[in-house]
Order: structure tokens, then C-alpha cells, then sequence
């Protein structure tokens, strides 16, 4: 690890966290340039499975598609976890809800605010996106690890959104007009993982799809579905019990397992009129 990143002290509550996997070690830096960056490399220096990297700022953090992820320091969580799956298969969308549904969770206990999940890697409050998932594989002849990165606007104020650009973000300071204790977000978020990982590991997903249907924000909208190449409009009928979207096109129902949704513009009013559980357009 490059001496060029240094080291925090970890705070007490770290040592004893109670969970089997998530937090097996605990990485605690003042800045990086990404949260993932920095578990790819431990990763490849012999990191255990669930040691997590998190960060008071990032300069680079990554989302979704290549994007920038706003972090600030002082103000967000910023995550990233090794996991060493058996298999890939489907895995990297389910750990993305997955994860999505432990953060959801994390917000309502901070906040009693109810967070939504809009497919594939968002959590939502009120429409407005308040965190994100980034999931990064890496293969050699197989897969290794999997990187599951989680970004939460905890304490941003509006005018840090509206300086960068992002006037549809929202924070959990802004929804609930209160600064939440970053701390104890962090070690509620990490139980949750470790929960929910837990029960994904030994009865597969579909016990997280349950909670998912509590939390998916998505039936219901008229969306445009980018994916594999091709774009296509349709009606959004929810997440499938493997992960995927499901969006009904004339009489026909597809399934979606890549890419990214939005509120097509064309049916923005239409919808505003009758469904007020819609999904917003991406955010960050």
C-alpha cells in the first residue's frame, strides 16, 4: 500500500463489532482517490473477505457508468468491501440490491425516513437519490473478488449539490433538517451487510427479494431502459425474484439484467398525474 495514504484511527465501537464477515478488518483513511481503488489493491495484497475500506473524502470516487461520486469530507459515508463469491453468476446485481437494501434499511433507523430502492444500485428518498452501489468484479481465469462499493450523502447541505451541479441529490440532513451522527450510521450500515449477507449465503436471494418488493420504488413507471446497446421504452413492472427488471413492451414482458432506467421525458407529466411512487432520472 503507497505510503501517500494515511491511516486513521479507527474508532472504538470497530473493535467489537458484532458480525461474522463484514468488518473482519477495518481500513480507515483520511482521504484516497476511491474506496474501491484502494480494496482492488489490498485485495490483490492477500486482504480477507469482508475487510472494508472507508474514507473521510474521496477525490475521485467512482459511480455507476464511470461517473464521479461527490464526497466531500466531513459530510459522507464512503465504502468499499471485499467479497470473495464462488460463483458470478447473477451475483454482482444481487449484491448490488443487496447492498441497497442494508443502506435503505440503515437511513430508516437513522431517520425513520422510508428509503426506496430504484433499480439497479440506487437508494431513494422522497424521488431524489441518496446513495449508491457500485459493484466491480475482477477476473483472472475466474473471479476473484468482487468490490461492492456504497456512497451515502449524510450531512450535505443543498448549496454543496447546487455548487456541483447535482440540484436533484438530496442528503439525509436536507430531508430530515438534522445533522445525523456519522459514526453510528457506519456501524448500523455494517450490521445490516453482515445480516443480510448472511442470509443471502445460506438461503440464496430470494429471502432479500421479499424485502426488496417492501422497497422497490419502480412498478408502476413509464421508463427508458438503455441496456446491452439498445434503448427501448416500456412500462416498469418491478425487480424479478433473479435481480432483474422486468419492463412490459406492448404485450410482450422483458427482462432486463444490465444497464440503466429513466423516467422517459415524454411521460414525465403523465405520470406526476398518476403515480406518485415513480422514480427520478439519475442523479449523480
Amino acid at each position: 500500500m503507497s505510503s501517500k495514504y494515511s491511516l486513521l484511527r479507527l474508532p472504538a465501537f470497530l473493535y467489537s463489532l458484532p458480525t461474522q464477515l463484514i468488518g473482519s478488518r477495518v481500513y480507515s483513511f483520511k482521504e484516497v482517490d476511491s474506496t474501491n481503488q484502494i480494496a482492488m489493491i489490498l485485495a490483490e495484497e492477500g486482504a480477507p473477505e469482508g475487510a472494508v475500506v472507508v474514507a473521510d473524502r474521496q477525490h475521485n470516487g467512482r459511480g455507476q457508468r464511470g461517473r464521479g461520486w461527490y464526497s466531500p469530507p466531513g459530510v459522507g459515508i464512503y465504502l468499499s468491501i471485499i467479497l470473495k463469491p464462488r460463483s458470478v453468476l447473477a451475483t454482482v446485481h444481487q449484491l448490488s440490491l443487496l447492498a441497497a437494501v442494508a443502506t435503505a434499511e440503515c437511513i430508516e433507523s437513522a431517520t425513520g425516513l422510508k428509503a426506496g430502492i430504484k433499480w439497479p444500485n440506487d437508494v431513494i428518498i422522497n424521488n431524489h437519490k441518496v446513495a449508491g452501489i457500485l459493484v466491480e468484479a475482477h477476473w483472472a481465469e475466474e473471479i476473484k473478488y468482487l468490490i461492492l462499493g456504497i456512497g451515502i450523502n449524510v450531512n450535505h447541505t443543498k448549496d454543496m449539490f447546487l455548487t456541483q451541479g447535482f440540484p436533484a441529490a438530496t442528503s439525509m440532513a436536507i430531508e430530515t433538517g438534522r445533522e445525523c451522527l456519522r459514526e453510528e450510521l457506519l456501524r448500523e450500515l455494517m450490521l445490516k451487510l453482515d445480516h443480510w449477507h448472511r442470509i443471502y449465503q445460506e438461503d440464496g436471494f430470494e429471502p432479500l427479494w421479499g424485502r426488496i418488493q417492501d422497497m422497490d420504488r419502480t412498478p408502476g413507471g413509464w421508463v427508458e431502459v438503455v441496456s446491452m446497446g439498445e434503448c427501448f421504452e416500456g412500462e416498469a413492472l418491478g425487480i424479478d425474484k433473479d435481480a432483474s427488471l422486468l419492463v412490459r413492451t406492448g404485450e410482450i414482458v422483458r427482462r432486463v439484467t444490465q444497464g440503466r432506467i429513466r423516467v422517459s421525458c415524454d411521460q414525465l407529466q403523465h405520470l406526476n398525474s398518476t403515480d406518485s411512487n415513480i422514480t427520478t432520472p439519475e442523479q449523480h
